[in-house]
């Protein structure tokens, strides 16, 4: 130990930078104490987050379970199996040379045509090209040496759209003569055949409208995005909005008549789908023939919409629908879907635990509505179809009574019983189809309208949908030019409207 280690004594150098130091070290301490801290809270929002995230992940993993679920249940009404040979093998496929029991599936066909199918292309123009473009090559691709021009050529005909480029608008005036009537003592104003009174926009554009919105199904965003690029026209949705509401106006009146046409007709079709409007669960339901379209949004799915709309039908009038028991009351005839029976019991017979009896009622069904579908395709003869009927009657009848013992093909049975002979109207009907496709095709439009807009945020909006629905497919329907058929009803409604004759 050093002499001098109890003589040791500090200057004011080292205590001034002993307390400096001191004194930093203290304010670092702080520091990284905060920081700490601050470490420490995001660590618990990472992990809040985190345990989040997880629970979002299992309720997504949940949701794809069940998605693929419904996409195999799906696929098996698309796609049917081959239920002959891979259900119920032959004892010739069934046994095999070493003796065992075991099936093997025959390998899938090709898919595609058969051979020797006589295949289909698209037809070349039968008119002139409007363009002709030569070309060829200066050199050769392989070993680069000069080429010769010739006249042989190779040709390759396309159709194509003319490139994108801004149209610019029609601004119209018109100058509209303030006149003086003599015998009424007052003062008139000419109105132009193409105009509307009171709105900032012409005719076509409003036919534009229509026809992107219920023809293409565009969105609102995606209408005013195409008018400002291809027309550097800015239009708002709140504008669209409004003017589609007064189409719903000046249509009136020829929605009404397709009313009254679906009622007078003696052939109809009915059917309804789900719409949300302002979130709330509501009805649309669906009144058509082969050429006219009615379309109804309602906020109930009971009996008393199609009374309403269908009322003063004739008696001797059929309604073709599905085996909703709203329909059952109706004061006339009706013919029930076939497809909908034949698709339950097809899902029925194809499920994994299908019963015997549920897979023979099914196999049945399936041969009485050939025999039905291949009757009512001959030309209409009273007497044979009388004999049809009876034949068939009893077929359903022996359906009807039958003691079934498991649950599956008891369920086929109860609907063949509700239905009952409302199953056979066509064959006593003539002109009358076995199934309501025409009122399924009729209102997928409209399904994938609410697929993309999930509903109406009104009721005005819901109307709005229905009206000018109905008047679109009406005319595609009749197979009428659309863009002029619809100028034609508009400017008839804005005549009525504005008191114009």
């Amino acid at each position: 130990m050093p002499n001098n280690y109890f003589n040791f004594s500090s200057t004011d150098n080292e205590k001034r930078y002993l307390k400096t130091h001191n004194e930093q070290l203290k304010r670092s301490l702080v520091i990284r104490i905060k920081n700490q801290k601050e470490l420490e809270k995001e660590l618990r929002e990472a992990n809040k987050e985190k345990q989040l995230k997880q629970e979002e992940i299992e309720k997504l993993k949940a949701e794809m379970e069940k998605l693929r679920k419904e996409r195999d249940m799906y696929r098996k009404m698309l796609f049917k199996e081959n239920v002959k040979s891979q259900k119920f093998p032959s004892k010739d496929q069934s046994e095999k040379p070493d003796g065992s029991d075991r099936f093997t599936p025959p390998d899938k066909s090709k898919r595609g045509a058969r051979v020797g199918h006589l295949g289909h292309s698209r037809k070349l123009p039968q008119v002139d090209p409007d363009i002709i473009k030569r070309t060829f090559l200066t050199n050769c691709p392989n070993c680069h040496n000069s080429l010769n021009r010739t006249d042989t050529i190779d040709t390759h005909t396309v159709e194509d759209v003319p490139p994108p480029q801004l149209t610019p608008i029609q601004v119209i005036k018109y100058d509209k003569e303030r006149q003086w009537c003599k015998s009424c003592n007052k003062e008139v104003v000419a109105t132009h055949p193409g105009e509307i009174p009171g709105v900032r926009f012409g005719l076509n554009l409003v036919v534009y409208i229509m026809v992107l919105k219920y023809g293409a199904k565009v969105s609102l965003d995606s209408i005013t995005l195409l008018l400002e690029q291809n027309y550097s026209l800015k239009v708002s949705k709140g504008e669209i909005i409004n003017l589609l509401h007064k189409t719903r106006k000046w249509l009136g009146n020829q929605y009404e008549q397709i009313k009254l046409s679906v009622r007078a007709s003696p052939i109809k079709h009915a059917d309804e789908t789900g719409w949300r409007v302002e979130g709330i669960n509501s009805w649309i339901w669906g009144f058509m023939t082969k050429d006219q379209f009615y379309l109804s949004v309602e906020e109930s799915r009971g009996k008393g919409i199609p009374e309403e709309i269908l009322k003063g039908s004739h008696p001797d009038d059929v309604l073709i629908r599905d085996d909703y028991a709203g329909y059952a009351k109706l004061p006339f005839k009706q013919q029930s879907c076939w497809a909908h029976l034949l698709r339950k019991s097809h899902e029925a017979a194809s499920d994994q635990n299908a019963s015997e009896e549920i897979r023979t009622l099914h196999q049945s069904l399936k041969e009485l509505f050939v025999i039905l579908d291949d009757t009512i395709k001959l030309p209409f003869n009273i007497q044979h179809r009388k004999l049809i009927h009876n034949q068939a009657w009893n077929n359903l009848s022996g359906i009807i009574s039958h003691k079934y013992v498991n649950y599956d093909a008891k369920t086929i049975q109860v609907r063949i019983k509700h239905q009952g002979k409302n199953l056979l109207t066509a064959l006593l009907c003539d002109g009358v189809p076995l199934t309501n496709n025409l009122a399924e095709r009729s209102l997928r439009k409209i399904v994938i309208i609410r697929k993309m807009s999930g509903g109406s945020r009104s009721w005005d909006g819901a109307k709005t949908t229905a009206v000018n629905m109905s008047i679109y497919q009406t005319i595609q329907a009749q197979n009428l030019p659309l863009m002029p058929t619809l100028k034609e009803y508009l400017l008839s409604g804005i005549n009525q409207t504005s008191g114009k004759s």
